[in-house]
């Protein structure tokens, strides 16, 4: 994330270089976003972005991102308005029903494996854990690990893989033949003793107990 937060300085600084920095990178690596400034542009905002009380006077971004990048794409570009307003719904509620807002709105449209790493982290950074976020999104804990391994490679990497011009398999060959070391692209398969251990964290009666008595053998069909 720390990548996004440096963008998000250049774009609101009071220098104007670095706000003509800020076109160019979104110009030459994002083009998705120049589009939606333009729509911006010519429309309006036609769904405002959701906020959440921050403490103080602050808030913090639940979800819209993008759309933030593309009003401060029309603003760093134009200089119009004075400065970026961005319309803001204030949304209420704790951590956890925040988070999965967000997970939701980031996933109605199809992601990268790298946008989807990306959202992983966000939701481990709120406070969510594994679990938690397996559920959430419907993801097994081994697809977890490897999406947030995509995390750990060079940035010029990660966009290849984004844009599909390189795959995740050729990107973990190269990493480990450049660091000497051996990577296992093939997911670990759990003992059964693994799983009995997993299974005993969910009471009696819960769903998630029901798929493991089911992935042991207890149960002909989940119910």
């Amino acid at each position: 994330m720390q990548g996004e937060k440096q963008l998000w300085k250049l774009a609101v600084s009071d220098d104007a270089a670095e706000r003509a920095a800020y076109v160019k990178l979104i110009q030459d690596f994002d083009p998705e976003i120049v589009s939606l400034a333009a729509t911006i542009l010519s429309q309006g905002l036609l769904e405002p972005v959701e906020v959440c009380e921050g403490g103080g006077k602050k808030f913090r971004l639940v979800f819209g991102a993008r759309r933030c990048l593309a009003i401060l794409f029309n603003w760093c570009l134009l200089g119009k308005p004075k400065e970026p307003i961005v319309q803001a719904f204030l949304e209420k509620g704790n951590t956890a029903h925040l988070l999965h807002r967000a997970l939701v709105e980031n996933i109605r449209k199809p992601q990268s494996v790298i946008e989807e790493a990306r959202v992983i982290q966000m939701a481990l950074n709120n406070g969510e854990d594994k679990a938690e976020v397996c559920r959430q999104l419907g993801m097994s804990l081994g697809t977890i690990n490897n999406r947030l391994a995509l995390l750990d490679l060079d940035p010029k990497k990660q966009q290849a893989i984004h844009e599909g011009k390189l795959k995740v398999k050729t990107a973990r060959e190269e990493v480990a033949k450049t660091n000497g070391t051996h990577v296992d692209l093939k997911p670990k398969l759990r003992s059964r003793k693994e799983i009995e251990s997993a299974c005993e964290e969910f009471a009696e009666g819960t769903k998630e107990r029901a798929v493991f008595d089911w992935l042991l053998g207890k149960t002909e069909k989940i119910k």
